[in-house]
């Protein structure tokens, strides 16, 4: 799992991981470089976590030496996971689609308007993201009759651009 939220990186924070322990990868060009900066935080889940000396500028996503470094991974582990800033907000997470199989959104409840999230996955289309869906996080109103629903007409996404209503 890779932070990749320039802004707000929080991965160190999720996984306890001391900020003096961790060197960003930002510099590194070997292979064996880039592994010292990598925290086995599970068995099996791994964890890039980016600190506050890149750049904040999306382009770094966009340079030589990231894809490089993505490539790498590529080859060592199964799955990678970037972590991003909301498409909406920042175009950083754009920049990831071109290394990038697949997108997947974490929606958290009550962050954000529906409107927000149909103008991401517009983005995410025009330049090229596959997007497989939504995770809903942090859920507080399921029933379907809450006043939450009734409020703001909750809507799920499906991989074809089509809503429907949530069940209840």
């Amino acid at each position: 799992m890779i932070d990749c939220d320039l802004r707000k990186p929080q991965l160190h924070e999720k996984f306890r991981i001391a900020k003096n322990s961790v060197t960003s990868f930002y510099g590194f060009e070997t292979k064996s470089e880039r592994r010292k900066c990598i925290i086995e935080v599970f068995s099996g889940l791994y964890v890039l976590p980016f600190i506050n000396d890149i750049d904040k500028n999306h382009t770094f996503f966009q340079t030589s030496g990231f894809s490089n470094a993505v490539h790498d991974f590529e080859s060592e582990y199964d799955i990678i996971i970037f972590d991003s800033a909301p498409v909406y907000d920042v175009t950083d997470s754009l920049s990831l689609v071109g290394l990038s199989d697949a997108v997947i959104m974490v929606i958290k409840q009550d962050e954000a308007l529906i409107s927000e999230h149909i103008k991401s996955t517009e983005k995410l289309s025009a330049v090229g993201g596959r997007f497989l869906g939504s995770i809903f996080n942090d859920v507080k109103y399921v029933m379907q009759k809450s006043r939450y629903i009734d409020k703001y007409s909750y809507h799920r996404f499906t991989n074809n651009g089509k809503t429907g209503q949530l069940p209840g």
